[in-house]
């Protein structure tokens, strides 16, 4: 199992195909996806809310969403699920990498990301594990420059001002 370049502080299997890793000292979560259906649909949606409600609001929480491994397509079922996270707790800053194939199935996944806006939502769509992972560990760095993420939430979905 590919586990990128940054170092693997935990990794467990969750269910259905689903695992979670640790990296940056457990501050990045990914999620990796290996298969598909509605089973994994369920359990990736309870682990990142039971994530969220873990989470403190004062921080944002930085996710790897690894679906590069699995034939992943959007069905109305897993949008609804897509948007039922993304609007969950929205105090908390989230900043994503989503990693997806370099497929029809996977400029489709990109659209649908690329049209997600949320205030507290922060997203970039990357074809490999490695630049997904570059470009978080490149905003977690950036925290430590900053007083505060929460304090201006704006949209930018991986464009930068």
């Amino acid at each position: 199992m590919y586990r990128g370049s940054q170092q693997v502080t935990h990794i467990k299997h969750l269910g259905a195909g689903v695992y979670r890793e640790w990296l940056a000292d457990g501050r990045v979560c990914v999620m990796l996806s290996t298969q598909v259906g509605r089973e994994v649909t369920d359990v990736w949606t309870d682990a990142i809310k039971k994530l969220l409600d873990e989470a403190d609001p004062s921080k944002p929480v930085y996710l790897i969403y690894d679906f590069s491994a699995s034939r992943t397509i959007l069905t109305p079922y897993n949008q609804q699920k897509v948007m039922e996270v993304a609007s969950y707790r929205p105090e908390i800053v989230n900043i994503m990498a989503v990693i997806i194939q370099k497929n029809l199935f996977g400029q489709i996944m990109k659209a649908f990301l690329d049209r997600l806006r949320f205030p507290h939502i922060t997203v970039q769509v990357f074809f490999s594990r490695g630049e997904g992972e570059a470009w978080i560990m490149e905003k977690l760095a950036e925290e430590s420059t900053q007083p505060s993420l929460n304090a201006s939430k704006s949209p930018t979905n991986g464009d930068m001002p």
